[in-house]
């Protein structure tokens, strides 16, 4: 009884008496099948059906969220945060059109840009 080793693909021959790849025995090879075709019955049931979720939307309130966060939403920078703070520290925004009104370089582009990220509560 010995064990070659096959110098490319390091398989294991039980030589004596036949019982295959690394040395096992017809049981053991069974079970080991039969976990294998679990493990793929497993992973195929529970696949999710359909495209992934999307992750979950930011949504900012432009009325109390601190200036950092604001400055998360498209094409607001440093110095329209400000003005958007100076801006809601004087009245809270009853609406996206008087935001638009009252705070200096926000227009229709930058608008639309961060509408579907903000609200105003």
């Amino acid at each position: 009884m010995g064990v070659h080793v096959h110098p490319a693909r390091l398989i294991a021959l039980n030589s004596c008496n036949g019982a295959g790849p690394f040395g096992w025995e017809g049981g053991a090879r069974g079970l080991l099948l039969a976990c294998a075709a679990i493990g793929l019955l497993v992973v195929i049931v529970t696949r999710p059906e359909g495209p992934p979720r999307p992750p979950p939307r930011l949504v900012v309130n432009l009325n109390d969220s601190p200036a950092p966060v604001v400055q998360t939403l498209p094409r607001l920078g440093p110095a329209r945060v400000g003005a958007i703070v100076k801006a809601r520290r004087e009245k809270r925004f009853d609406s996206m059109d008087d935001f638009e009104r009252r705070v200096y370089g926000v227009g229709p582009a930058t608008r639309k840009a961060i509408e579907p990220y903000a609200r105003l509560d």
